[in-house]
């Protein structure tokens, strides 16, 4: 590991895929990381670089390579604010894993579905990701909140709530009330990523808004 950027991230940083090229050229490791685990690939796919991205790919350069949030450059290229939709085109014909979790136990599929339509048809060819069986209708491509102390740890499910507009909150059941009075202990997910960490919480989606589910100790849910 690089404890600084290496020239072939710097060129990328530069913006200069004539330097890279020259560097590739020159033998220069291409799949170095940084002091977060991020390579030249993970540098050009959050850029937005996408002439750099076509020449570390064609070069070699590991596509599924795992920064220390274990995002890999196809979740960066997800989420770039520029040439997203070619660069999830390049890195995927080239064999990247859409279903890629990270640390936080989301996907570029799941990500995808946040972001606009033009984005979501980069992968519209996937099914979502099934660990039991259920079809990808079952669960829908929207947003919900659910602490981070369940999304983080990768926990089961302890309770789930819809509220009265129908969208869904997860949690482990363990927070205290004060923990889930403020704001910064959770986040927005794609409903998706819950679904994927806790496949029993699908049945169950369909419930009307304003309804509180808790989970038995049989792993069923029930209300309160």
């Amino acid at each position: 590991m690089e404890l600084f950027p290496s020239e072939v991230h710097l060129a990328v940083v530069e913006q200069d895929p004539r330097l890279l090229a020259t560097l590739v050229s020159a033998g220069h490791n291409i799949n170095a990381s940084d002091s977060a685990n991020q390579t030249a690939l993970h540098y050009a796919a959050q850029r937005g670089e996408i002439e750099c991205l076509k020449i570390l790919i064609a070069s070699g350069a590991t596509i599924d390579a795992r920064d220390d949030l274990r995002q890999t450059p196809l979740y960066l290229a997800t989420g770039a604010a520029r040439n997203a939709a070619e660069m999830i085109m390049e890195l995927r014909g080239a064999g990247a894993d859409p279903f890629a979790r990270t640390a936080a136990g989301s996907t570029p599929y799941d990500l995808a579905h946040l972001w606009d339509d033009e984005i979501a048809a980069c992968y519209s060819d996937l099914p979502m990701e099934r660990e039991d069986g259920q079809s990808p209708q079952e669960v829908p491509n929207v947003v919900c909140f659910a602490t981070r102390s369940l999304v983080d740890a990768v926990r089961r499910v302890g309770t789930m709530h819809r509220d009265a507009e129908g969208t869904w909150f997860f949690a482990t059941g363990a927070e205290s009330q004060s923990d889930l009075d403020r704001a910064e202990n959770s986040a927005i997910y794609s409903l998706q990523t819950i679904a994927s960490m806790d496949p029993l919480v699908i049945r169950y989606l369909r419930s009307e808004p304003s309804t509180t589910l808790v989970r038995r100790s049989d792993g069923e849910f029930v209300p309160p």
